[in-house]
């Protein structure tokens, strides 16, 4: 039998990672990052990483799994002045779907999408 990595005792505790201000402390300003944690969104403003983005970060893409935390990471961007691009709400039923944007038509699976930019950091 197999067991998926949630089942395993302590296997997922002992994968090595960086933290996000980890990361972007090797590099200068980034033009845009993709965030995409599989429902992992909730650690993903830990700490000081929101300050971090705000002063390194130019535009964000985040995929969200959950409509509670599509909405929080959106409040929690909102509230420090990132200004929302686009945002596609997942449909959580685990269906897809196909969604007019301003591209034409896209097929999107269950997962959310937020695009915000960051005004501190345009022009640079």
């Amino acid at each position: 039998t197999t067991a998926s990595v949630w089942e395993l005792d302590s296997a997922a505790d002992n994968v090595p990672s960086l933290s996000v201000p980890t990361i972007l402390e090797s590099f200068g300003i980034v033009d845009i990052m993709h965030v995409d944690i599989q429902g992992s969104e909730d650690c993903f403003l830990e700490g000081y990483v929101l300050e971090v983005l705000n002063s390194k970060v130019k535009s964000l893409h985040i995929g969200t799994h959950g409509k509670g935390r599509h909405a929080d990471l959106k409040e929690a961007f909102l509230s420090a002045q990132w200004v929302l691009k686009r945002e596609f709400h997942g449909n959580h039923d685990g269906n897809g779907w196909i969604a007019d944007t301003s591209f034409g038509p896209v097929a999107f699976t269950a997962d959310g999408e937020l695009v915000l930019s960051n005004p501190r950091l345009q022009g640079k």
